[in-house]
């Protein structure tokens, strides 16, 4: 048969339990350590972080217009650094601004591509009267990107050639004085652009470097020209 507990039983077990009320009241989270599983914030709340000094919301997740939820990191100066929004449409894309609130990159609320920057499209002379030429017979230089900087680890290659008068000779693609890939045959008259090549650009990234077009002549004949396209991008 099972003894009932007393009052001094039930007073100590209420006394055990105010006291944990009590230790549980005082904490707060202060330090956190998630070694598994995961943080949720669910059912419609909100993240933030603030801060100390300022209450400036350095990071935030939450719901914004139209119930849509939106992402906002600021620098501790109150200035947004990066943002995931939505357009009046609808449609989410991100942002990266400046200090002074101007856009620096951004894609395109309609899915495809950058909306900033504009990406410009580089042009070159056409006219065969006014492409740089020469009729010497060791390798020239015709035209130079200068120095510039890697951004990218491989540079797309393009070039139009011309020969005048009758000349034969070669072309070739230099990055920092040294040739990359094939020479490109020039044969007498000939007036036409040659096929992209890819050619992986030494150094590091930021480092500085040059790309050239040359050519020379092979035979006692006219004159040979040329001008280049180059561009960087990321994958061969």
């Amino acid at each position: 048969m099972l003894t009932p507990p007393s009052n001094d039983d039930l007073q100590r077990q209420l006394d055990q339990l105010k006291a944990q009320l009590d230790e549980l009241s005082r904490r707060n989270l202060s330090s956190a350590r998630i070694s598994s599983g995961g943080l949720v914030v669910a059912d419609g709340a909100e993240f933030s972080v603030l801060h100390e000094d300022s209450q400036i919301w350095l990071l935030h997740v939450g719901r914004g217009a139209g119930d849509r939820y939106f992402l906002t990191i600021r620098r501790d100066d109150g200035s947004v650094a990066y943002e995931i929004t939505t357009t009046p449409g609808g449609d989410q894309y991100w942002t990266m601004w400046d200090r002074a609130g101007n856009v620096v990159v951004a894609d395109d609320a309609a899915g495809t591509g950058l909306a900033r920057p504009w990406i410009p499209m580089p042009t070159t002379t056409v006219l065969a009267e006014s492409l740089p030429t020469t009729a010497s017979a060791a390798w020239i230089s015709l035209q130079s990107t200068g120095w510039v900087i890697r951004q990218q680890a491989y540079s797309a290659l393009q070039a139009l050639l011309l020969s005048t008068g009758g000349a034969v000779g070669e072309a070739r693609y230099t990055i920092n004085g040294a040739q990359v890939g094939a020479v490109m045959p020039i044969a007498a008259n000939d007036f036409a652009w040659q096929s992209i090549r890819t050619a992986a650009l030494p150094g590091t990234q930021n480092s500085y470097l040059r790309v050239e077009l040359q050519v020379r002549r092979t035979n006692s004949a006219g004159a040979l020209g040329g001008v280049l396209i180059a561009t960087q991008r990321a994958t061969p």
